[in-house]
């Protein structure tokens, strides 16, 4: 049984008092999925696209800033040590809404300033994103 004649069927017995057209709107299903779980067509070079950018959103968000030690996020980490010219490092920091970039100062390891910071995540997403695409098959 699909959805559909679900609906069809069972549709006229619960609209059968006076406020039938309000109810039948509201006990439409919102969007009947495609029949048969049809996907759209996309090309070979599309699906792969948007399989890089879900693997690479994972390393991004899971694994880069949590000190893995997996090879892809050891080169990504290693490509934006050499691109800024000192060694990076990535914490959640108490009372701070999102990820903090540290750098070594001759006080210590300090938040790197915002303009940076905003740099620095940006190269860590392009260079993520071009990592996964070139070990992906």
């Amino acid at each position: 049984m699909t959805i559909a004649s679900f609906y069809a069927r069972n549709m006229p017995r619960q609209t059968a008092d006076s406020s039938a057209p309000p109810r039948i709107a509201r006990r439409r299903p919102p969007a009947f999925p495609r029949m048969g779980g049809e996907e759209p067509d996309l090309s070979a070079d599309m699906k792969r696209r948007i399989m890089v950018e879900r693997v690479a959103r994972e390393l991004f968000e899971n694994l880069l800033f949590t000190g893995s030690d997996t090879p892809v996020a050891l080169e990504v980490r290693r490509a934006l040590n050499r691109e800024f010219g000192e060694e990076l490092f990535f914490q959640y920091l108490p009372g701070s809404p999102g990820m903090a970039v540290l750098h070594d100062t001759p006080r210590g390891r300090e938040e790197v300033p915002p303009a940076t910071r905003a740099d620095v995540l940006e190269r860590a997403w392009a260079i993520t994103l071009d990592k996964v695409d070139e070990t992906m098959l």
